[in-house]
């Protein structure tokens, strides 16, 4: 069973990805916040990241670059869901490499099709 880490700070939001990932039959774990996601994938690998990216103390974007120098996170593939649709963030997650890019609000059924193309 594929492994996704959820990374949100939203409830709604995160619990609705939960049911919908799950529902799909993927292992979901949640984390409301990028600090919670890095101590977790320091022990543990999920097949695929989804986050936000504006969050808390550190974002999304933050994050994802403090990850890749986690040896088990350096080809972890990560799909950035946020409300910030400014160009300079999109640009960043492209630079970062990340997989896929949904600006709030999204598509489900896109979402869900990403998560397979990426973790099938």
């Amino acid at each position: 069973m594929k492994r996704i880490l959820l990374v949100e700070d939203e409830s709604d939001l995160i619990n609705i990805l939960d049911v919908v990932l799950s529902e799909e039959g993927y292992q979901v774990t949640q984390m409301r916040s990028a600090e919670e996601a890095m101590q977790f994938c320091e022990v543990s690998t999920p097949d695929l990241i989804v986050s936000d990216i504006k969050m808390g103390k550190m974002d999304g974007l933050t994050m994802f670059e403090q990850m890749r120098n986690l040896p088990n996170m350096k080809k972890i593939p990560f799909i950035f869901i946020s409300a910030t649709s400014d160009i300079a963030s999109i640009n960043k997650a492209k630079e970062l490499g990340a997989a896929a890019y949904f600006p709030k609000p999204f598509d489900v059924d896109e979402v869900i099709k990403t998560v397979k193309t990426i973790v099938s």
